[in-house]
């Protein structure tokens, strides 16, 4: 590009910089999108990676009841097992607050998923005591060199605290599967020294490396009865939820950054046609002076060269900023010892990407003038009149006045631009859509699973051999066991549900009449390809049984996922109801009295204010995307009503001279922009119910399922801001026709 080019590049920049300006922005959200969010999950994922390279993290863990030291020894030789080790874990209660527990470790952990002593001695010292989740600790302003009183079902201890610790098999400890989000108020988990128990505790974990498959095909018959679960990384809540959020949001970073670069090739098109408009005699005439058609394209190319990459260039410097702020509203649910962010060299590809498509954006918009000869250019540019199909409709189109007549052909005549501006307003409430409705779909989920699914006041893990029979009058008994599906690998949950109200099974919203028969959660259906009729057969390792049923139901439960049978149906097939969880009616707590009944107690209320800090964790993101859709509304929607304005000048300037005051010429903006944005409106609320649809299945994991759901609420705001951001560009428009020179806009050619 030569030095007039360069010269004539910058005072464009300099007189049009408006619209330049929702090129440059469009771009640097784009880049500020992915960058900002590629460094908060690659950073969770690097710091992840950090945590389970320096302990080993096992692949695997096999949970029994108890476990001999030759069943240990089977498992350890398993064909496909690289390193197996045993240990031994049971729940104590904290004696200084009320339903808290902590699962504490039996002597020096081993050399797989070895915790991290972040503040005090370690494993090898000498000394009697225990090292405490470093969370619980926290939240219980416990320190190094306290002491620490629990009960167990050995009676009464206390010891001291020597240390702090964070495991990376617990990065995400819930305590409980009927939690959703770590509660350190009530759940932690530690690690005592050999000399704390008198007496010796069998093992009940093996922890191991290696063929995960060969160990949960062969777990069952090495353990028997004893047999409770295999857990894997990807199936154990702790691990995989952190995982699944990498995942997530690295999900959500390439889903609004591909939206936002469309949307910013989109700015570019309409800024370089509006500004080609506007200088197609320019165009002739440096064509008309020698100048290369290659030479006047570069040039044009630059402009988007020059603001798109400018805009992406800016977006990444400040991106880190983004990434840290995600990365601290992860902290509160993730305990780990080191965090940071990181970037791959994606990143910079995005930005070269922004910046490219700007440019070639500004190639598509040049093709049409370039074609012209310097004397065709250098004419008034004059439009045809031609009929469209709302004529044809003869009683309506006589029904509108000549100001709605003239905004409908117009409207219809240039139909690229008539899309563009519905595109925008469709992708606005998109993002509207996503950033209310996850936020709506997530606290409906519990409001959905605690008011309708489960009215319980309590639910009561009972203790092996408890009885029963002094709990209050009205309380569902439930046993948890699991179950393997004929032809699939791996365990599934399966619950065993007494008669009761606390407990219901529910399609649509309604509960369904109990039966013989085999209810299946509709999300774990899917993944197993069952459908209601299906005959089922489910071995049951911890029975030495095997369940066999019609699927008469698919329920649609959030979670947890699995089977659900009735006790009678379960004890015709000869199998014992041996419940394992009682949930008291709605208002009916324990007695004191029946506290020894039961080894863990949850209230209701605990398990409804987890769901929402659940959510609460992520709605910073919530927040981002919002943020980004109301800038998205507001400079998309100028940018093209102020394209649309620069390209009727002369239609406006005409109507004036034929008798239209700017009072009608005013409300003719409005009635053109009107139409766009109600199409626009009309359109996006189903393409919104379907972008939240799609959105809200990356927050899907294998024990929780969620389902699309926005209120009237969020819809009135998504379309309020919306018609907001139209009006507003509409406004700012109207006051413009004040501007429009009629004589300069009418001459011809000198």
């Amino acid at each position: 590009m030569n030095g007039m080019l360069r010269r004539k590049l910058a005072r464009d920049l300099r007189r049009n910089w408006q619209q330049f300006f929702a090129v440059f922005l469009m771009a640097l959200l784009s880049s500020l999108c992915y960058v900002g969010l590629e460094g908060a999950w690659h950073g969770l994922e690097v710091s992840l990676d950090r945590s389970s390279s320096k302990a080993d993290l096992a692949d695997g863990w096999v949970h029994a009841r108890t476990m001999t030291s030759a069943q240990v020894e089977q498992l350890q030789t398993l064909q496909g097992v690289k390193q197996a080790e045993a240990a031994t874990q049971i729940w104590v209660s904290d004696i200084s607050a009320e339903q808290t527990y902590v699962r504490l470790e039996v002597g020096a952990p081993g050399e797989l998923s070895r915790p991290e002593v972040v503040e005090g001695e370690s494993f090898e010292a000498a000394a009697t005591g225990i090292w405490l989740d470093r969370e619980y600790a926290r939240a219980h302003d416990i320190e190094v060199g306290d002491q620490f009183a629990f009960t167990s079902s050995g009676g009464d201890h206390e010891e001291a605290v020597l240390g702090l610790v964070v495991s990376p098999e617990e990065v995400y400890f819930t305590g409980t599967p009927a939690l959703g989000a770590p509660e350190p108020e009530h759940y932690g988990y530690g690690y005592a020294s050999s000399g704390v128990f008198d007496q010796p505790v069998a093992a009940n974990l093996v922890r191991f490396t290696g063929d995960t498959d060969a160990v949960i095909e062969a777990a069952p018959s090495v353990l028997g009865a004893d047999y409770l679960i295999v857990q894997t990384s990807s199936t154990r809540t702790s691990v995989a939820t952190a995982v699944d959020r990498v995942g997530q949001v690295r999900n959500l970073s390439y889903l609004f950054s591909g939206l936002f670069i469309l949307l910013a090739l989109l700015a570019m098109f309409t800024a370089i046609r509006r500004l080609v408009a506007m200088q197609r005699q320019e165009i002739a005439v440096m064509q008309a002076l020698g100048f290369a058609r290659r030479s006047i394209r570069g040039h044009y190319l630059a402009f988007g060269l020059a603001t798109g990459g400018a805009g992406a260039l800016v977006g990444a410097l400040v991106a880190p900023g983004i990434s840290l702020f995600v990365l601290d509203s992860q902290k509160a649910m993730f305990a780990l010892s080191e965090w940071t962010i990181a970037y791959t060299p994606l990143s910079a590809a995005v930005v070269l990407l922004i910046a490219a498509a700007c440019s070639g954006s500004a190639w598509f918009a040049l093709r049409r003038p370039l074609r012209l000869r310097p004397a065709e250019g250098l004419r008034q540019a004059v439009g045809r009149a031609r009929r469209v199909a709302v004529e044809r409709v003869g009683g309506i189109w006589r029904s509108l006045n000549y100001g709605a007549r003239w905004a409908l052909r117009d409207s219809m005549l240039n139909r690229v631009r008539f899309l563009m501006g519905i595109v925008a307003a469709v992708g606005c409430m998109m993002l509207l859509f996503a950033g209310f409705g996850v936020s709506d779909s997530m606290y409906n989920q519990v409001n959905q699973m605690f008011a309708v699914e489960r009215t319980h006041d309590q639910r009561v893990a009972l203790a092996p051999g408890a009885s029963t029979a002094e709990l209050p009058v009205g309380t569902q008994l439930m046993q948890e066991t699991v179950a393997r599906l004929d032809g699939s690998v791996g365990d599934h949950f399966i619950y065993v549900v007494d008669p009761g109200e606390s407990l219901r099974l529910t399609v649509d919203g309604k509960s369904v009449p109990r039966g013989d028969g085999i209810y299946v959660s509709a999300a774990l259906a899917e993944r197993l390809g069952l459908a209601v009729g299906a005959q089922v057969e489910l071995a049951l390792p911890a029975q030495q049984s095997r369940l066999e049923g019609t699927v008469v139901a698919l329920i649609d439960t959030s979670s947890p996922q699995g089977f659900y049978v009735t006790s009678d149906f379960w004890e015709q097939q000869d199998i014992a109801f041996q419940p394992s969880i009682a949930l008291t009616p709605a208002g009916v707590s324990l007695g004191a009295d029946q506290y020894d009944q039961a080894s863990q107690v949850l209230d209701r209320a605990l398990q409804v204010d987890n769901g929402n800090r659940l959510v609460a964790g992520l709605e910073s993101i919530f927040m981002l995307i919002r943020v980004f859709a109301i800038i998205l509304a507001v400079v998309v929607l100028y940018s093209l009503g102020s394209l649309a304005f620069t390209e009727r000048t002369r239609d406006y300037a005409t109507l004036a001279v034929l008798g239209f005051s700017r009072r009608d010429l005013r409300r003719l903006v409005g009635t053109e922009n009107g139409i766009m944005t109600v199409v626009g409106l009309l359109l996006g609320i189903p393409a919104g119910y379907w972008f939240l649809t799609v959105y809200v299945t990356m927050f899907d994991t294998p024990d929780v399922v969620y389902y699309p759901h926005i209120t009237w609420v969020s819809v009135a705001c998504a379309v309020g801001i919306t018609a907001l951001s139209a009006l507003s560009t509409t406004i700012f428009l109207r006051r413009r026709v004040r501007s429009v020179n009629m004589v300069e806009a009418l001459k011809g050619v000198e």
